[in-house]
């Protein structure tokens, strides 16, 4: 299945919904690197509230290498010999239709915060406008998801014996509702930016 990209022109299927192929076409993105060396730039940077390990960035890499979407090329240095990863057209094209790709709500911070720490590689005010757009209306539905839930939950008189974990679970579900709305209103405040730098 074909998505448009952010300049509204047709591109490939987009990477596992902001999931390690994504990331590693957006490490990618700033410079050709070594497996060793997009492994540390993971490191410093998407570890923040993404797991990779070296083994699931060598798994990625080799679903981009078999997908077309990067290249492998050898490099000598002094005796030692590096392979290095360049990402190919078809990876950038992949990589942008990701960007404006539904969310799975299961993976919404990660993905969110995936999109977010790339997407300064968008030329445009505009198109960064339209992948926070999607962000937003992502976790506005899955905010609503959890209000309703709450609703529902608020009619439930558990049983004494069960009364204690119900409870917590209650809480449980209310820091959710409280992460969604700080998370949202985060996000809207990057938008207006966004939409701003765009009309300027």
């Amino acid at each position: 299945m074909k998505r448009s990209d952010v300049n509204g022109t047709e591109c490939g299927e987009s990477v596992s919904y902001g999931g390690m192929e994504f990331c590693v076409l957006g490490l990618l993105m700033i410079r050709d690197m070594t497996i060793y060396e997009i492994h540390q730039a993971f490191r410093k940077t998407l570890s923040l509230f993404y797991s990779g390990s070296m083994g699931s960035i060598q798994f990625a890499l080799r679903k981009l290498l078999a997908r077309g979407l990067v290249a492998r090329t050898e490099e000598t240095v002094g005796k030692r010999t590096r392979k290095v990863y360049t990402v190919l057209a078809p990876g950038r094209a992949a990589f942008a239709a990701e960007m404006l790709a539904e969310i799975p709500p299961a993976k919404l911070e990660t993905t969110a915060l995936a999109r977010m720490s790339f997407l300064g590689h968008l030329e445009s005010h505009r198109q960064r406008a339209a992948v926070l757009q999607s962000i937003v209306r992502s976790i506005t539905a899955a905010l609503a998801s959890l209000e309703a839930l709450r609703a529902e939950v608020a009619q439930i008189d558990p049983a004494p014996e069960t009364r204690d974990v119900f409870q917590y679970q209650v809480h449980t579900l209310d820091y959710g509702i409280m992460a969604h709305n700080a998370g949202l209103a985060w996000f809207r405040d990057r938008l207006r930016e966004a939409e701003q730098a765009a009309e300027g």
